[in-house]
């Protein structure tokens, strides 16, 4: 994260607790995958996603990399009656845990009736995106960070003029803009070098519309053109 500490203090402030089923996804995290806790997207994010969904009423949402479901809780908040969304991780432990919190989600997700989808898809995110048809209004990416310019060649033909696009921890610690980064070990950081070429060839690239936001960790938000 690049804030600081008081910063984030203040901020927490400001955006109330998490309840319901928001509240259960944080207690799960720390009680099943405390080395992981601090990959939740967390109130201030979550919140923005929310946001971000909700003007845009999507019909279909794809996420690509789920965790504990934080961020698919969110998203889900603003799609369109009827809607979907499609999540996809690879961690085979957190099946048994998110499956019941997300038949609980058509119900339990604010303004919604209980025909909206979440659909979870265990597996390599680049085999279940080909084997995904169709077209999305709406994309979160957060998973692999060496994999993001394949996500983005993968996922962008299923996405129609207008569409937005999210990828999260494009900043990586802040690292990505230092002349040498150095991971937590004292080496070469790759993931702030890989992650420093895409944001560079995402700014260029012609067909979004495109804004960094100094969020947390960095939230590029991209509109399809």
């Amino acid at each position: 994260m690049i804030e600081s500490e008081n910063l984030r203090t203040y901020l927490s402030t400001l955006h109330g607790q998490d309840e319901g089923l928001l509240a259960d996804i944080v207690h799960l995290t720390h009680k099943y995958f405390p080395e992981g806790a601090h990959m939740l997207t967390g109130r201030q994010q979550g919140r923005l996603l929310s946001m971000l969904s909700t003007l845009t009423q999507p019909r279909r949402i794809l996420e690509v990399g789920t965790f504990t479901g934080y961020s698919a809780l969110c998203l889900a908040e603003g799609l369109a009656d009827g809607g979907e969304l499609i999540t996809i991780d690879r961690d085979i432990r957190l099946k048994k845990h998110l499956e019941p919190i997300f038949e609980k989600a058509s119900i339990a997700v604010p303004n919604q009736n209980a025909s909206l989808q979440i659909i979870y898809r265990q597996g390599d995110a680049m085999e279940q995106i080909a084997a995904t048809e169709g077209v999305f209004d709406l994309v979160f990416i957060d998973a692999d960070k060496r994999r993001y310019q394949d996500y983005l060649d993968a996922i962008m033909p299923k996405m129609r003029q207008g569409s937005l696009l999210l990828l999260d921890n494009v900043l990586w610690k802040g690292r990505v803009y230092e002349a040498d980064p150095m991971d937590n070990k004292g080496r070469p950081d790759a993931i702030a070098a890989y992650l420093k070429g895409f944001n560079e060839s995402l700014a260029r690239n012609t067909r979004l519309d495109a804004v960094m936001l100094a969020l947390r960790d960095g939230l590029w938000v991209c509109r399809v053109k």
